[in-house]
């Protein structure tokens, strides 16, 4: 089987470090991820100008664009046939509506376009100030959640209707490495808080990302909740 993986933290991120390497085990891996930190792009597509695309080291090329561009690069003009794209694993959650801007979700999203099915995987942070953060573990749990869905035959197997699947994993208040469990759920359609801050004639966002509304058992209920979410889109 051969990956395409991207993301939108930028080719030298941490997460995208570990996906590739867990990935490695499922089959080739090729790398083509943005330049630069792409985060909350959505599905821009870069038209208008021309794109560095430079190889850093073996399979792995970064690309002076969006995710978007990534993917698109990636499955129509690297010569090479892919079977599953996936992209993170993103510094972040990409719970809820996140789904519409999330430059990790648009480049799943990208290759569900092209007929390729796609997973994001994204890591929720409960403080996004702390660095001492274990990749390690969420490593662990992206591959055991990937081998889940590649047995959902369809994900691969089935290219007259590839899937797309956005996963989020938990933060734990603890240094547990237990296995959380897998739940298949529904995107949460609330809306993210709309509070602002206005001084001087300037706004600004105020709204805490914990703090947002939520629907039973739906991902940002189960992520928040300690588990893992997988939602297919």
């Amino acid at each position: 089987m051969n990956l395409l993986i991207t993301n939108d933290d930028g080719w030298d991120a941490e997460g995208i470090a570990h996906l590739a390497q867990l990935s490695s085990q499922f089959g080739t891996v090729t790398v083509i991820a943005p330049a630069a930190p792409q985060s909350g792009i959505g599905h821009q597509l870069t038209l208008g100008r021309a794109m560095d695309f430079v190889q850093q080291k073996d399979n792995w090329f970064s690309l002076d664009g969006t995710p978007a561009d990534c993917v698109r690069f990636g499955l129509h003009h690297l010569n090479r046939r892919f079977d599953l794209v996936l992209s993170g694993i993103n510094h972040g959650a990409n719970l809820g509506v996140d789904v519409f801007t999330s430059g990790t979700v648009a480049a799943a999203r990208e290759a569900n376009f092209h007929g390729i099915s796609a997973v994001a995987f994204s890591q929720y942070r409960s403080n996004m100030n702390d660095r001492d953060f274990n990749w390690k573990r969420s490593a662990e749990w992206t591959s055991r959640t990937l081998e889940y869905l590649l047995s959902k035959t369809e994900l691969i197997t089935d290219q007259s209707a590839p899937t797309l699947y956005n996963v989020n994993l938990p933060d734990p208040a603890s240094d547990t490495t237990s296995m959380p469990e897998l739940v298949d759920c529904e995107t949460d359609r609330c809306p993210l808080p709309t509070d602002y801050q206005n001084s001087q004639g300037q706004v600004r966002f105020s709204g805490s990302y914990q703090n947002r509304l939520r629907s039973a058992d739906h991902d940002v209920d189960v992520c928040f909740g300690g588990r893992i979410s997988i939602s297919r889109l």
